[in-house]
């Protein structure tokens, strides 16, 4: 039947011509070009063929739009085979015969109950995976031999981004360091001794509870106009102290985040100037553009996607002023605009120090985070949306 049908040489044409559109999106020479995942990809792809069920579905073009010429291929490829040729042709079926075609359906392709019933409901079903991740299940709404471009479109994006996840998993090549080296698994504790207290602050003359820690830190607010984004990250930061109970070393990441909170700030702060409309120009080409609900980091992305066209941010003027690329631009900006004093511009650029400090180690740096910190980090934020000054 296979030889009467062509599917054979049909797949054959199919899975070569997958390659090639492969290489043409990735023309690397040496896997070290690409990431592992991209060369687990090509090792997939280059391995097929692999098993496929074929059936062809017959429709009611009156009833079925749109399926085009009443007709559609159901197909299934057996990931767990990959590099194995078989194709198993169940011929053709019309769906007015419904219970035959669930039975086979069930039977023969995998589907569960519920998900064959959602699929006979409207065939509008493209794509299903096995319950193992071992399957994946392609409805395409039309003949696949008459639309072979189409179809191959179809796959290529299958296996690029659909099912790219398992065959990542099947054919990446990683060093298993944990057999080269022997290496022991950590110890899992159980509750009662994960969440003891750590030995460190037994050492000193208060030895606080959690909610001793929770107490410290209460009573540190930032103001409502900060922007919630820029709350998270500093509620993130007072979190982690109240962590410090069991790990010492959360007081140094939350003094991390507590920084991070600032950095976030200061951006909102340029955000909230922007308003809801910008326009963009640029020294090099006499470049124009508007912008609507801008961002700084949307202009950033809009530059950068736009390199080609000359859009270059440090050539960036935004409604006439130009644009901030980095932090020390930013502190100048508050500045200039009146929306820092120089003093408080100082202390944000030592904030700005102490965050790069923290962001870019070398070796490990282990502090306690007092509530001063905590305190002073807050007193930044809120003085940047403090309405009083918040003038432009």
């Amino acid at each position: 039947m296979n030889a009467e049908n062509g599917w054979d040489e049909f797949f054959d044409k199919v899975f070569d011509a997958l390659k090639v559109k492969f290489k043409e999106i990735y023309p690397f020479k040496e896997d070290g070009e690409v990431s592992p995942d991209i060369v687990a990809l090509r090792d997939a792809i280059f391995k097929l063929p692999c098993p496929v069920k074929v059936l062809e579905l017959r429709f009611d073009e009156a009833k079925f739009a749109h399926v085009k010429g009443g007709f559609g291929i159901l197909l299934r490829y057996d990931l767990s085979r990959i590099g194995e040729k078989q194709i198993e042709d169940y011929g053709v079926m019309d769906v007015e015969n419904i219970d035959v075609l669930k039975s086979v359906l069930i039977d023969k392709f995998g589907f569960s109950e519920s998900t064959v019933a959602d699929f006979v409901s409207d065939f509008k079903t493209t794509g299903i995976w096995g319950h193992e991740l071992d399957y994946y299940i392609h409805f395409a709404h039309y003949d696949i031999k008459s639309y072979f471009d189409k179809y191959l479109s179809e796959l290529l994006q299958i296996f690029l981004y659909q099912i790219e996840t398992q065959l990542i998993q099947k054919f990446k090549r990683e060093n298993d360091f944990n057999f080269l080296y022997n290496l022991k698994e950590d110890k899992v504790l159980p509750w009662e001794v994960f969440t003891n207290r750590d030995p460190a602050l037994n050492a000193l003359s208060r030895k606080p509870t959690v909610e001793d820690l929770q107490k410290d830190i209460c009573d540190i607010q930032l103001i409502p106009t900060v922007p919630e984004e820029v709350k998270k990250i500093f509620k993130a930061a007072k979190d982690l102290y109240v962590f410090g109970y069991f790990r010492w070393y959360f007081f140094t990441i939350s003094t991390h985040y507590a920084h991070l909170a600032i950095e976030s700030a200061i951006k909102h702060r340029y955000n909230q100037w922007l308003g809801e409309k910008v326009v963009l120009t640029c020294k090099k080409g006499n470049l124009s553009h508007e912008i609507i609900k801008p961002s700084r980091e949307g202009i950033f992305d809009f530059c950068k996607q736009n390199k080609k066209q000359d859009w270059n941010c440090y050539k960036l003027k935004v409604n006439g002023e130009n644009f901030p690329v980095g932090m020390e631009d930013l502190l100048d900006w508050l500045l200039k605009n009146d929306i820092q004093t120089k003093w408080q511009k100082d202390r944000l650029k030592f904030a700005i120090d102490m965050r790069n400090n923290l962001s870019h180690l070398e070796s490990v740096k282990i502090m306690w985070s007092t509530t001063i910190e905590l305190k002073r980090v807050s007193v930044l934020i809120n003085n940047l949306y403090h309405q009083e000054r918040n003038r432009v």
